[in-house]
């Protein structure tokens, strides 16, 4: 309160001198043309070519006429003038909505502006220490009553007024912001349905090696994570830096301070984990309910008698088994000679290697211990069938 300081500013001002040359310029430009016309059109009356005189004539006229309605304000020349003037601070508004300003009386703004160029947005009355201000208001809405366009409002209805709209103003970003959010849950739902359809076989045989549901689940709840909070944090980067260039530019205009809000930030980047874990709700049940036989890729059979029953039953031998699978084999043993049907055998076990022709396995202890595990090679054209079985439940066996 009390300091000095000095106010400048840049107005744009008529240069009286710059354009009453300019004027009389355009004047005497003017009349040497009309008298340099008047010498051509002599000239031709005296040589007997009146229609060339009466054209000069008419042409002196059009171009006088057009001088007269010559635009003004091509004649008007500006200068720039910068003005100073030493104020005393009175009082300083530490809550502005606005960016910042100074409030001057009508004197001192003629000396530091420019007259003409002044108007009026906002009026701020004093009532005198002691004064009803409801009366205050009253009297003032009473007075500007044949002007439409003005509002009084006491200073608690201004600071309302002003909060209202920064208000709305949130709630259009707020809305925005949840827009993008629908929308990031969309691309993140259809990204995951497009790589679940695309990456059948890898599911398929990740079910095949014992991956149980809720692993295949939390890989695609991952796979969500990441893909939201990359986006997010590629987001925050590009709106800090944003943030950063927009101070700058308007650093001259009184933006000289950026707040970043990191809490809220942090906020955000936690709720992208939150929406690409529920964006992958979707596209889970589809990825864990796909059939593993659809990852296996069908084998040609030979022309043997496994492969004969291999047709009757429509499961073709695939070209790859992933190690460590836990399948069920079935093989053809031969004719019972005394019924004449086929006999066939299974094995439960783990894929040790296959490679088209033979197949090498650790076939499963007995459930009820009569038969320890044993390691098996089953020749190819021996087998009829080969499914995939999941791994077998560790439970205390009944006393």
């Amino acid at each position: 309160m009390g300091q000095k300081v000095k106010a400048t500013a840049e107005n744009i001002v008529v240069d009286k001198e710059a354009t009453a040359k300019a004027q009389a310029d355009y004047q005497a430009k003017v009349q040497a043309h009309v008298q340099e016309l008047q010498s051509q059109a002599q000239q031709l009356a005296a040589s007997g070519d009146l229609a060339g005189a009466q054209a000069k004539a008419s042409e002196i006229e059009q171009y006088t006429n057009d001088a007269k309605n010559v635009d003004p304000k091509t004649l008007v020349k500006t200068k720039k003038v910068t003005t100073g003037k030493t104020l005393t601070i009175g009082a300083i508004v530490s809550n502005s909505v606005y960016r910042d300003f100074a409030i001057v009386n009508d004197d001192l703004a003629e000396q530091i502006g420019n007259k003409q160029t002044m108007f009026v947005m906002q009026a701020f009355v004093t009532d005198k220490r002691g004064a009803d201000t409801a009366q205050v208001k009253k009297a003032l809405k009473k007075t500007i009553k044949k002007y439409y366009t003005i509002v009084v409002f006491d200073r608690d209805e201004y600071k309302s007024t002003m909060s209202s709209m920064i208000d709305q103003m949130l709630m259009v970003l707020y809305a925005l912001l949840a827009l993008s959010i629908i929308i990031a849950i969309f691309g993140i739902v259809n990204t995951l349905a497009l790589s679940v359809s695309e990456r059948t076989k890898e599911i398929g045989l990740l079910r095949a090696i014992g991956t149980s549901r809720g692993q295949v689940r939390g890989m695609l709840g991952i796979e969500a994570a990441i893909i939201s909070v990359f986006g997010t944090v590629l987001g925050l980067v590009v709106g800090v830096a944003a943030g950063v260039v927009i101070r700058a530019v308007y650093a001259s205009e009184g933006l000289e301070t950026l707040a970043i809000p990191w809490l809220q930030l942090l906020v955000f980047l936690l709720l992208s984990i939150v929406v690409g874990l529920g964006s992958s709700i979707s596209p889970a049940p589809r990825a864990v309910e796909q059939p593993v036989s659809r990852s296996l890729t069908p084998w040609r059979a030979s022309e043997t008698v496994g492969a004969e029953h291999r047709k009757e039953a429509a499961m073709p031998i695939p070209n790859e088994i992933p190690v460590g699978a836990r399948i069920v084999v079935r093989t053809l043993e031969g004719v019972d000679p005394t019924d004449h049907r086929m006999k066939f055998r299974d094995y439960v076990g783990h894929v040790r290697s296959w490679d088209g022709q033979k197949l090498e396995m650790t076939r499963d202890a007995a459930a009820n211990g009569s038969r320890p595990e044993q390691r098996v090679t089953i020749p190819a054209d021996e087998i009829v069938t080969i499914k995939p079985v999941p791994e077998r439940s560790m439970t205390r066996p009944r006393p």
